[in-house]
């Protein structure tokens, strides 16, 4: 058996990984080689902005009245999280001197980290089955709700999916979604059953596949209100759910020097290269930095027996002819721009960015011809 699961906008981590992308965001358009690091925390009726900014000046006030004007356009009261109740405290500080100092005269990075990539060619995604899945059934619900075509459910929801061992199709699958008091546990059910048959298609089978539509029982209260929330709380649901490993460093409210965040997504890119040239059926890469040091020390890359050349004849074409410093990273996958809110929500990796996704240039393909003709 294999288990992911995946939550929704509305959840209250992802209501935080949301703020503090936002506001990235809106520093890096105000100065590109602005150092943002923003934490937040949203409970009831109060969201708590912290971290540091630096190279880039703002109005404690006017971060307020744009942190509100966010909860309204992402229809947030609908959890009830409301604006006339709410409470914005801003409490952001400068980059340590230090710190600042050794990420802007070396290039170097912002903090000592490993990171990991990962793609595999069981998905058009080159993601794993699981996640991608967890994800796209959320993701349709939701589309559904916003459109009208889903009503009395709201956008806090978790889904949880169980593939069979084999993986030929989903064995348990577990959605808890928040709805309004006038509908029933039974009628979410009726209401979501067209959407999982659609989303998983041939996957979901109607006698073995065991459905559980909130299982504790009636959902009413939900977001803020009912359960506090934190920037980087999902990180295993941020990338490739469980089995596959992470340094543990969060990505949303940091800036590209922030290598637990560029170079993840680098690493990514590198594998999903490596799998779509068909060089490897599965492809896991580490690597690893030092604060204030531009390169990594280490690299190391796994393909579980998959390659068609040897995982040493690919790490050694990798360590010569790619650029693997942090301003490398930042200039190839070009992540100074405000990029960063669009990756808050539903994974940072196996986005499609044909779907209007152009931001995330990590998903990106060009290097498959080259590593073809080398390799």
């Amino acid at each position: 058996m294999y288990t992911v699961e995946s939550v929704a906008s509305g959840h209250p981590d992802k209501i935080a990984d949301q703020i503090s992308d936002f506001l990235l965001d809106y520093f890096l358009g105000k100065n590109s080689n602005a150092h943002v690091a923003v934490e937040c925390m949203v409970s009831k009726d109060i969201i708590i902005i912290s971290g540091e900014v630096g190279g880039v000046e703002y109005d404690i006030q006017k971060i307020q009245y744009m942190v509100l004007d966010f909860i309204d356009h992402k229809q947030l009261s609908n959890l009830g999280f409301h604006r006339s109740n709410l409470k914005v405290l801003v409490y952001l500080h400068g980059q340590s001197r230090e710190i600042d100092s050794s990420v802007t005269m070396n290039d170097g990075a912002g903090d000592q980290g490993i990171v990991f990539g990962y793609a595999e060619d069981t998905t058009t995604h080159y993601m794993p089955i699981a996640i991608h899945y967890a994800h796209s059934i959320l993701r349709n619900i939701e589309n559904a709700i916003i459109t009208g075509k889903l009503k009395g459910l709201r956008k806090d929801a978790k889904s949880q999916v169980t593939f069979s061992e084999n993986g030929d199709f989903v064995s348990t699958l577990v959605l808890s979604i928040q709805h309004d008091v006038s509908v029933s546990v039974e009628n979410v059910l009726l209401m979501l059953m067209p959407y999982i048959r659609e989303t998983f298609g041939r996957l979901f089978k109607e006698d073995e596949t065991e459905v559980l539509i909130n299982p504790s029982g009636s959902f009413i209260e939900g977001g803020p209100s009912a359960d506090c929330g934190l920037t980087g709380r999902k990180i295993i649901i941020d990338s490739y759910g469980a089995g596959i490993p992470h340094g543990g460093g969060a990505f949303s409210g940091k800036d590209p020097t922030k290598i637990d965040r560029s170079a993840a997504y680098f690493a990514r890119y590198l594998c999903k290269n490596i799998v779509a040239s068909g060089l490897a059926g599965k492809c896991l890469m580490s690597i690893a930095y030092v604060i204030g040091l531009s390169n990594p020390v280490d690299i190391t890359l796994q393909t579980y027996g998959t390659s068609s050349v040897s995982e040493g004849r690919i790490l050694a074409y990798l360590r010569e002819n790619i650029d693997f410093s942090v301003i490398g990273i930042i200039n190839t996958l070009n992540l100074r721009r405000p990029i960063y809110m669009q990756t808050s929500v539903y994974g940072h990796f196996g986005r499609d960015i044909s779907d209007g996704n152009e931001g995330f240039s990590w998903e990106c393909l060009d290097m498959v011809e080259t590593l073809k003709k080398i390799l």
